[in-house]
């Protein structure tokens, strides 16, 4: 995966560190979408600043819940992990992201999803 992320980060490199992370979270979605049933693409977190949604393991077994990487402000991330409560989505957690580097905030994002899923 290294190797290809350097060589989109190489084709996008002229662009604002915001609209990196943007197009390399367009680029992996599109990827990953073709393996979400469309029910639970249906009820992925949506809204202005969330720049990636993906599932992930909830607290429980069979829990639905997501893992999203959102803009709070320009050039600093937070990832949010969402619950089903009661019908209802709710951001149970936050990581601030503390990286300079489009490739490293998904890098971040990436680790929190491998732990997430106990890996």
């Amino acid at each position: 995966m290294g190797q290809i992320l350097d060589e989109i980060m190489s084709e996008i490199k002229d662009q604002s560190f915001d609209q990196q992370v943007i197009e390399l979270c367009e680029m992996i979605f599109n990827q990953e979408k073709e393996d979400i049933s469309e029910e639970v693409l249906s009820a992925l977190p949506t809204g202005p600043n969330i720049i990636l949604a993906l599932p992930c393991p909830g607290l429980l077994k069979g829990d639905g819940a997501f893992l999203t990487l959102e803009r709070e402000m320009s050039e600093h991330y937070i990832v949010g992990h969402w619950l089903f409560k009661s019908s209802k989505l709710m951001r149970s957690k936050i990581w601030e992201v503390k990286e300079v580097n489009s490739k490293r905030v998904l890098r971040r994002y990436a680790e929190i999803l491998k732990y997430l899923k106990g890996e």
